[in-house]
């Protein structure tokens, strides 16, 4: 398609969602056997990264990714990164239901999700339980996959399983920190807006965490990538809600000055008047 928009000589605009190679790869399916399916995926992916006139990316890691892959290109890079889709009024903050609950959002029928899942079970549950014996974790999603059911089984006093709830802020509201455990797959997971717009501290893997770059710095935003950080990052954000009484107010500014609608219609403003 980009060749046949050219030879028109039309102004070319991509949007990657992410590196899609690394998407199906760590997404497997019937379409990632032996390799051929993301080898015809890199093909078009690099031949629109050179070819457009600009290229828009929703984190800078896919940014950096794809020209590790495909190299120079001659186009114009920009982060466009997520943002609202119309304009909306945050909701108030609400007291949280339960203390030490951590939820956690998503499609608990896909592999990245449920794989991840499995692997905090095997390697952080049990220790998080020696932590914090009381601490609760809830999973809310479209179609959880056996293996989720089996770890909630597993743990009932800890673990409960909200299936395709009809209005997931109503069930993130009864927690206090947000959960990301998901390690594998690539560009930006949205699951992680359900909870930073209503205010919640979020604790999350490092490959999750692409994209939400304007709290890297921010104590309510913990990154991890093994038991000790994850530990760490856990305490950390305890000992926040303890000492900031309006910390989801701070949380909901935050998430205002970069992904509200007004913000990134900004950004798009500013990219496309490249164009003109």
């Amino acid at each position: 398609m980009m060749d046949i928009f050219k030879r028109y000589g039309l102004k070319t605009v991509v949007i990657h969602h992410n590196y899609e190679v690394e998407y199906m790869m760590s997404n497997k399916s019937i379409f990632t056997f032996k390799g051929l399916f993301p080898y015809f995926i890199s093909k078009i992916e690099g031949n629109a990264y050179k070819k457009a006139d600009i290229n828009c990316f929703l984190t800078n890691e896919d940014m950096n990714l794809l020209h590790q892959e495909y190299g120079k290109n001659r186009s114009k890079n920009y982060l466009l990164g997520v943002f609202e889709p119309s304009p909306i009024s945050l909701k108030e903050p609400t007291k949280p239901s339960y203390r030490n609950c951590l939820v956690l959002t998503g499609s608990l029928c896909d592999y990245q999700t449920y794989h991840s899942v499995e692997i905090f079970e095997k390697s952080y549950l049990h220790l998080m339980l020696k932590e914090y014996p009381n601490v609760k974790i809830v999973m809310a999603g479209r179609n959880p996959h056996s293996s989720i059911l089996n770890i909630r089984d597993k743990y009932p006093k800890t673990i409960t399983v909200v299936p395709n709830p009809k209005d997931m802020d109503a069930v993130v509201e009864q927690a206090n920190i947000f959960f990301c455990p998901t390690c594998i797959g690539g560009g930006l997971k949205l699951r992680l807006m359900d909870g930073l717009k209503l205010g919640l501290p979020v604790l999350v893997h490092k490959v999750s965490a692409r994209g939400y770059d304007v709290f890297y710095d921010k104590p309510y935003f913990q990154v991890y990538d093994n038991v000790d950080s994850f530990l760490r990052g856990l305490q950390s954000i305890s000992d926040f809600i303890k000492d900031t009484p309006n910390y989801k107010q701070e949380i909901q500014s935050t998430y205002s000055s970069f992904f509200s609608y007004e913000s990134g219609l900004q950004r798009m403003k500013l990219i496309f008047s490249d164009l003109l």
